[in-house]
This record gives structure tokens, C-alpha cells and sequence, in this order.
């Protein structure tokens, strides 16, 4: 089993009708060839995993920690087709693996599930998860307690990228430690005044459970900073506006990374 460490980003897409889970596949290859991408392994159906519907919580664990998705993936296993490419680089290796797989059955999934809204019996839905191997230690660089003040000061917001999340969840990762901290040593210099912590997304989702996403965040975000932090709770507000603030095009995943923030906010 290949194994490679960095950080990751998930993205569920949902294909135009009639296509299929190798049409999917190809059509996203063609794309990654063409950037220099080269295909490791593919395979479909019971080669994954001989028939025994293995494949998805063993390549993908954290699917089992979150309901929704596990039954729409449990349900769903029938048609299926996965494939793993590698763009070799001077700043570590990227990887990208995509699974498609049809929905043919709703059966447990709930059709309140606003993720799937629109998806219809059928409908092929294509995961891609793209990994920079090497990478992590830019992507832990901390915003000190100093520059979040002096930028709120001269702008009256500041952007924070080191709170993190996994896919589809509000519950903060371990990693945000260092950046929550020096978000709560800035409020608590900063008595007397009030500030919103507001969340953000992309563009990958509905307008209203996206909106529903970054208010829970946001929400954890204040919680933690309440309890774990000793911040005073009246002077931190949790907002969450979804996709309708984009800091940059949702166009490719660079932007999308962009959009996906906490931003704290004067009031």
C-alpha cells in the first residue's frame, strides 16, 4: 500500500446525467495527464476489493465517522471505479485519487440529506482527494497575536487560515491549537471591545447547508476560544455566511482553499 503524508483536500462532485463512473474517471484524467499527472493503479468493481465492500472505509476511515457519508458510500458500493495518479515536483510530490461510484439506492440515506439534493437514482458521484505530500509545514504557519490586532486595525478583519476541519464537520483538528492561541492572547488585550468570528466556505455544496456549515464552525471556533481558551464570551459573536464571500474564484482548488477561512472581524 502506497503511503504518503500532507495535507489533504476532499471534493465530492456530482456528474452530469448519463454519464458514467469511467467516463468520470477519464474525463478528470485527461485534465491530470495534461498537467504532467501519471496514473499509478485503477481498478473497478470486486477487483477493489474481491466483493466485500472493504474498499472505501479502508482507503478512507474518516468516512466512518460521519453518517451521512457513510451510508451514502455503504449503499452505494456496486459501481465503482478508483484511481490514483502522481505529479512528481521540486516542492514534494501532489497526489490525486478519484473514485466514482453510481447511486443506486437511497435506503438509509435520508432525503433530507441536503448533500445529495438533486443527486437521482443513477447519478454518478465522483470523489477526488488530492494530497501535497511535503507540504505541511507551510501549511502550519501561524498568524501571531500582534499582526491579527495590526490587521484589524488597518482593515477591520483579518483572514485565518490555520483553523482546521475535516471534510464536511464542525469539529475543530488538533492542529489549530497554535493558531486559537494566539487568537484568544489578541482578545484578551483587547478589552472593551467585540469582534465576530465568522465562517466561510467554498462553493462545493448548497447555498443553504453551506451557510449552515460555517455557522456551526464559527460556533466552534467561539466555543473553544470560551472554554479552552478563557476567553470572555461576550465579546466574541459566531457568523456564518457560506460561499457568499469568496476571496478569490472557486474555479480550482487553489481558490477554493482560499475561501475557506474564519475571519475575524471588528464590531
Amino acid at each position: 500500500m502506497l503511503r504518503a503524508e500532507g495535507p489533504r483536500t476532499i471534493i465530492y462532485y456530482k456528474l452530469p446525467p448519463e454519464t458514467t463512473t469511467l467516463e468520470g474517471i477519464r474525463q478528470y484524467e485527461a485534465e491530470l495527464k495534461a498537467k504532467g499527472y501519471e496514473r499509478l493503479f485503477e481498478a473497478s468493481g470486486d477487483d477493489l476489493d474481491n466483493g466485500y465492500n472493504r474498499f472505501v472505509p479502508r482507503i478512507y476511515p474518516e468516512v466512518k465517522g460521519n453518517e451521512r457519508l457513510y451510508y451514502v458510500h455503504d449503499f452505494n458500493h456496486d459501481d465503482k471505479r478508483y484511481a490514483l495518479y502522481k505529479l512528481t515536483g521540486g516542492e514534494g510530490a501532489i497526489y490525486v485519487s478519484l473514485y466514482a461510484f453510481a447511486i443506486n439506492d437511497y435506503s438509509g440515506i435520508g432525503a433530507e440529506s441536503q448533500r445529495l439534493k438533486g443527486v437521482e437514482v443513477g447519478r454518478v458521484l465522483l470523489r477526488v482527494d488530492i494530497l501535497r505530500e511535503g507540504a505541511m509545514e507551510e501549511r502550519m504557519v501561524v498568524v501571531k497575536a500582534d499582526e491579527i490586532i495590526s490587521a484589524i486595525n488597518k482593515t477591520g478583519r483579518i483572514a485565518i487560515y490555520g483553523i482546521f476541519f475535516d471534510f464536511d464537520k464542525a469539529e475543530i483538528k488538533p492542529e489549530s491549537a497554535a493558531t486559537l492561541t494566539e487568537i484568544a492572547t489578541m482578545l484578551k488585550g483587547a478589552t472593551g471591545k467585540k469582534f465576530l468570528i465568522v465562517g466561510h466556505t467554498d462553493n462545493q455544496g448548497g447555498l443553504e447547508y453551506n451557510g449552515s456549515l460555517s455557522k456551526r464552525r464559527a460556533e466552534a471556533v467561539v466555543n473553544a476560544l470560551k472554554k479552552q481558551y478563557g476567553v470572555n464570551g461576550e465579546m466574541i459573536v459566531p457568523v456564518g455566511v457560506g460561499m457568499v464571500a469568496p476571496v478569490a474564484p472557486n474555479t480550482d482548488e487553489s481558490g477554493r482553499a482560499k475561501n475557506r477561512r474564519v475571519e475575524v472581524v471588528a464590531m
